[in-house]
């Protein structure tokens, strides 16, 4: 939506690329490029309409502090022990720390930690072969922050296994190998934990917060 034009009055002005205390990312003028899902008219979700390797968020706006990322579905693996994993800016070097819980009535192992890996873990997701799916939120705090120690994040949601929800917990830690002036996160690419492909109907919510 563009600015209205009218001269007396009050004027609309439509949401720039990054400012304010709140935004969801995909309804500003400029919203980030998304690679493997397509952006719908606001409220902005972006939706994957054929199963793809990996859906990509770039050129994510600098203006705001912290990022919260909806996620809604599942992958083509057809087993019962998969992940939704992501990396940030295209890194793809052992530099992340992540571990994440999960009862254990949902998976052989009540906790797992991943440290040192070519991605972050997010969230178990299952696969479509087994009919399961999930959903869950990640915050990413300081996102724009160039002066903190590596980036942080942390996860919630739940995984559904036609039998039982099965809620769960996740938190990681990103360290390019850099000592100093972290770089922002400019970009995100979530990806399948088995390199299966995300399944048709997954959608993402990107949000911003000051």
């Amino acid at each position: 939506t563009a600015d209205s034009t009218q001269t007396l009055g009050i004027k609309w002005a439509a949401p720039s690329g990054g400012s304010g205390n709140y935004a969801n990312l995909g309804d500003l003028v400029t919203p980030p490029t998304a690679s493997g899902c397509t952006w719908s008219s606001a409220p902005a979700v972006c939706t994957v309409s054929g199963t793809v390797a990996a859906v990509t968020f770039s050129s994510l706006p600098t203006g705001y502090t912290n990022l919260i990322i909806t996620f809604q579905g599942n992958s083509t693996y057809g087993g019962t022990g998969d992940q939704l994993v992501m990396q940030f800016n295209g890194d793809s070097g052992s530099h992340y720390w992540s571990s994440a819980t999960v009862p254990s009535n949902c998976d052989s192992s009540s906790a797992s930690s991943n440290n040192g890996q070519a991605f972050g873990y997010v969230l178990q997701i299952y696969g479509e072969g087994s009919g399961h799916f999930a959903d869950g939120t990640i915050v990413i705090p300081n996102y724009s922050v160039t002066t903190v120690d590596g980036k942080t994040y942390h996860s919630y949601g739940n995984t559904w296994t036609q039998t039982h929800i099965c809620g769960q917990t996740g938190a990681g830690w990103w360290n390019d190998g850099l000592t100093s002036s972290y770089p922002a996160i400019t970009s995100i690419t979530f990806q399948a934990g088995t390199g299966s492909n995300i399944s048709v109907g997954t959608t993402f919510t990107i949000e911003a917060t000051n």
